[in-house]
């Protein structure tokens, strides 16, 4: 979306005095010479008005209670918003006040019918839409933030801004004569001489309540292929002469482009008026929708609550059969344990039998080769023995003849 509707006014001379900007269904936004801004959820009609700084950045007091009384007073004064119009909205708020009542207690005798656990499951649906929207209005007023680039001070410029002209958007809503339109331009015309702006451009007369705003102006308008120039500036597009003066600027054609601005301020409202009825109409159509599948919703919950309490009795039963199941398999687990132990000491036992065989054979086999070694041995000196005999024989045999 573009906003390049700028309402202006001009003195004598043909210079622009005063700039004021104003926007249907915004909290925030930011303008800047026809530039491109990020679009915010629509919340309520605002319009947004400049008052004067001091040194250190803050709105003076004596501009706000001037200016509110100066409107307050204008307000008086004014013929499409006087005394007939304020009871007229005030009668329209109190239809709708006891509209809303109508409606809420005829949802509150329907829940009333409806069991706790619907009752429950209404209210946070209807509590989740409340965060929802909370959360939504934080998010916006954060984007608002990130766009503008506000300070502190200036967002309680913002809220101070919006306690300004609070009254004149409430009058103009529940406006519906022919002469709205006429209204709406005489309120822009008397405003727009009250608005005072703290920084001015030094090469035109333009005017803006921020630095930043300023800075960039004067680099897109004043700079021609981003070189300064002591002597040229550039002025809508053209290339002029610091010599020229400023009285060119047409002020029939500032005064058109409010009357155009209007116009297009009057159709924006109109669009989102229109938006608006569309959507509470389809509310009010989700609603009933919803308040006639109330009953079958109900029934397919109890009828989900019995299912419910039966898988409950089922799960019950498979838990006591999960437990004795647990148990025996416990005690089965017991008794393997045991004959487990058992088993492996008798497989011990075995071993140990088995290795004291091995052992007593592998020590017979050991006795039985010595054995076998001291009879070959006992062979050889019975042997060798039985020849010394025979030596000694001979020997006694040889002794015996000699003599």
């Amino acid at each position: 979306m573009k906003i390049s509707d700028r309402i202006k006014d001009s003195d004598n001379k043909g210079n622009v005095t005063s700039t004021s900007y104003s926007m249907n269904d915004f909290n925030y936004f930011e303008i800047s010479n026809g530039e491109d801004f990020d679009y915010i959820e629509p919340k309520s009609n605002v319009y947004y008005e400049a008052v004067e700084l001091d040194e250190n950045n803050n709105f003076q007091k004596s501009n706000q209670k001037s200016l509110l009384s100066e409107i307050e007073n204008d307000l008086l004064d004014n013929n499409g918003i006087n005394e007939k119009s304020a009871e007229k909205t005030k009668n329209h708020q109190d239809q709708n006040l006891s509209d809303k009542n109508l409606e809420e207690k005829k949802m509150i005798s329907v829940l009333n019918s409806v069991e706790d656990n619907n009752i429950d499951e209404i209210q946070k649906k209807k509590n989740n839409e409340d965060k929802s929207l909370f959360l939504k209005e934080e998010i916006m007023e954060n984007q608002a933030e990130t766009i503008n680039g506000r300070t502190k001070n200036n967002r309680k410029f913002n809220i101070l801004k919006k306690s300004l002209i609070e009254k004149i958007t409430e009058d103009e809503q529940s406006e519906s004569e022919p002469n709205s339109r006429e209204n709406l331009e005489k309120i822009f015309k008397k405003k727009k001489e009250k608005i005072i702006f703290a920084y001015k451009c030094d090469l035109c007369s333009f005017k803006t309540d921020s630095k930043p705003g300023l800075a960039q102006h004067q680099t897109k308008m004043h700079l021609r292929s981003n070189e300064k120039t002591k002597n040229e500036i550039k002025i809508n597009d053209k290339v002029i002469s610091k010599d020229v003066e400023e009285k060119e600027i047409d002020s029939k054609s500032i005064k058109k482009i409010m009357s155009d601005s209007v116009l297009t301020l009057k159709e924006v409202i109109y669009d989102q008026e229109k938006q608006l009825d569309l959507n509470m109409k389809n509310r009010i159509k989700e609603k009933d929708e919803f308040l006639t599948q109330l009953p079958e919703k109900n029934g397919k919950i109890k009828q989900a609550q019995a299912e419910l309490d039966a898988k409950s009795r089922e799960l019950d039963h498979l838990r006591v059969q999960f437990e004795d199941y647990r148990r025996s398999n416990i005690q089965s687990a017991s008794s393997l344990i045991e004959v487990l132990i058992e088993r492996d000491f008798l497989k011990n036992q075995l071993d140990l039998e088995k290795y004291k065989k091995s052992e007593l054979e592998r020590i017979q086999k050991s006795l039985n080769s010595s054995l076998n070694e001291c009879r070959l041995e006992n062979i050889n000196l019975q042997a060798q023995l039985n020849q010394v005999l025979g030596q000694i024989l001979i020997w006694k045999s040889n002794q015996f003849i000699m003599k």
